[in-house]
């Protein structure tokens, strides 16, 4: 979207459930086949095959400074609580395996749920992260606010298009894709699975970082982490 943002939405890739280059193999879940994907429907149904295509193509040093704007490998606008930094390694001259597993989120990429939640309210927010805070207020025992915690922003980690058009992507995520488990008349809600490998061997965790909207003039955000589900599409609100 950022290194093409002209022609993203023209790329097509054929699904057959296992990506090969070279002597190397990426399976998409269970090794699924899912067809004939354009980007939307990459991005909807999770197509590791896809992703894993793109990274090949993509410049590894801007790769590298996209992650960097979104605070990988940074301190967060976060104070008085302990966390650990996301992690982003590739750069350029990175081998082919160093590739494949980066573009999938696998590899030495690490993020926390702190962060990704942080990145997907800057989504919802327009691009303009916000400085999270923990108290919106204190209250004496008798009703009198003795202190009164005001928002303040961080600043933006991405354009308005692009909250925009990652927004619209989510939405696809939980009308046609793997969010599917979260769509319902009573609410828009966009959304993007993923999964965290805790322990080698062992079915990955699921989580789902997703915007609820009841009002239309705003978006209300969850984050669902559920360990041993063996499959993102059955987490729910």
């Amino acid at each position: 979207m950022r290194e093409h943002p002209a022609d993203y939405k023209d790329y097509q890739f054929d699904c057959s459930g296992v990506y090969e280059e070279g002597e190397y193999r990426i399976k998409c879940y269970h090794s699924t086949a899912h067809g004939h994907q354009d980007f939307t429907q990459a991005f909807a149904n999770s197509c590791n095959g896809a992703f894993a295509n793109l990274g090949l193509q993509l410049n590894s040093g801007k790769f590298n400074e996209t992650a960097k704007s979104l605070l990988f490998n940074s301190a967060l606008p976060l104070a008085g609580v302990p966390y650990k930094q996301s992690a982003f390694n590739m750069n350029t001259g990175a081998d082919t395996w160093e590739i494949l597993q980066t573009s999938i989120g696998q590899g030495t990429t690490q993020i926390t749920p702190l962060h990704n939640t942080m990145i997907t309210a800057a989504i919802a927010n327009g691009g303009t992260l916000m400085k999270p805070y923990f108290l919106n207020s204190v209250v004496s025992a008798g009703g009198e606010e003795i202190r009164k915690f005001i928002p303040s922003a961080y600043g933006s980690l991405m354009t308005a298009k692009e909250a925009e058009e990652l927004t619209e992507l989510m939405k696809a995520v939980v009308t046609e894709g793997t969010g599917s488990a979260v769509r319902t008349d009573a609410y828009t809600a966009a959304a993007k699975t993923g999964s965290a490998e805790f322990e080698t061997g062992k079915e990955p965790t699921p989580g789902l970082p997703g915007l609820l909207r009841w009002n239309p003039l705003s978006w209300r955000l969850r984050l669902l982490w559920r360990k041993g589900e063996a499959a993102a599409g059955r987490l729910r609100p």
